[in-house]
C-alpha cells in the first residue's frame, strides 16, 4: 500500500499541510526531524494509521464519498433514521435518499451544508464529545 509509507506521509504533512513541530509533537509525540529518523520497526501501527488518515484520506476521498460515508455511519452505527439524518443536515428525507442514489441530485451548497452539519453530528455521537462546553 503506497499510502502506508510513514516517512512520506510525515513529509506531506509538513510540505502540503504545513504541520509545525508543535503539531507533530502534539499528534505524533515527536518533532518532524525525529519522526523522520525513526526506524520503521520502532513506529507503532497507531502512528502509521494516523499518518495515513491525515494524508491519504484528504487526497483520495471525494467530498461526495465523505458525505455518503457520514450518512452511512450515522445510519448504521449511530442507528439514526434517514429522516433524522436529513433533519440534522437541513435537507428533506427525499433529497437525502435521492442523493444516496445519485450524488448529483443535490446542489453543491446543500451538500456543503449537510456535510458540515452531519460531520459535527457524527463526531458528537460516535466519539461521545460535546460540541459546546456546558
Amino acid at each position: 500500500m503506497e499510502f502506508a509509507n510513514f516517512k512520506e506521509n510525515i513529509k506531506q504533512l509538513k510540505d502540503h499541510y504545513y504541520f509545525s513541530d508543535h503539531d507533530f509533537s502534539k499528534h505524533f509525540g515527536s518533532n518532524y526531524e525525529k519522526l523522520l529518523e525513526f526506524d520503521i520497526s520502532e513506529i507503532g501501527t497507531d502512528l502509521v494509521d494516523k499518518s495515513i488518515v491525515l494524508t491519504y484520506a484528504y487526497q483520495s476521498i471525494s467530498a461526495d464519498e465523505r458525505l455518503v460515508h457520514i450518512v452511512d455511519s450515522l445510519h448504521q452505527i449511530a442507528l439514526l433514521s434517514y429522516k433524522t439524518i436529513a433533519a440534522y443536515g437541513q435537507i428533506s428525507e427525499a433529497e437525502l435518499l435521492a442523493y444516496l442514489k445519485d450524488n448529483n441530485s443535490l446542489s453543491d451548497g446543500k451538500k456543503f451544508n449537510a456535510c458540515a452539519r452531519l460531520s459535527l453530528l457524527e463526531r458528537t455521537l460516535t466519539q461521545n464529545e460535546s460540541i459546546i462546553e456546558l
